[in-house]
């Protein structure tokens, strides 16, 4: 990959990392602030329950996306970033576009989905 388009992934990814990282700060005071409430109803206290629940799943999806972030930036720093990690064919610069911290080709997502694996 020439190093220009490697700088506009990297931003892109950076910008990216900087956006979740705000996000799952925000969860975070956001559960804390539910947990920490003075003694409640039962039913209030079972919709909050549930808003923790839904709070905790986003997240550790957003920590799961960080993690992939910082995976990608590793790439970045030893020169295999965008080489399929399945087949070792580069990864369109559309997919990278789409998705910028992807480890695998459009045709190795499609083979792991079939499979019911996470692309």
């Amino acid at each position: 990959m020439l190093p220009e388009r490697l700088q506009k992934f990297e931003s892109l990814i950076l910008k990216n990392r900087e956006h979740l990282i705000r996000s799952v700060l925000k969860i975070d005071s956001e559960i804390h602030a539910l947990v920490d409430e003075k003694p409640m109803e039962y039913n209030e206290r079972g919709l909050d329950e549930a808003a923790i629940q839904t709070l905790a799943g986003l997240d550790y999806r957003q920590r799961k996306e960080l993690s992939e972030i910082e995976q990608a930036l590793g790439r970045i720093s030893i020169g295999t970033y965008g080489i399929c990690v399945g087949c070792g064919n580069d990864i369109s610069e559309d997919r990278l576009m789409a998705l910028p911290y992807t480890k695998i080709c459009k045709f190795c997502a499609r083979k792991d989905s079939h499979r019911g694996l996470n692309a």
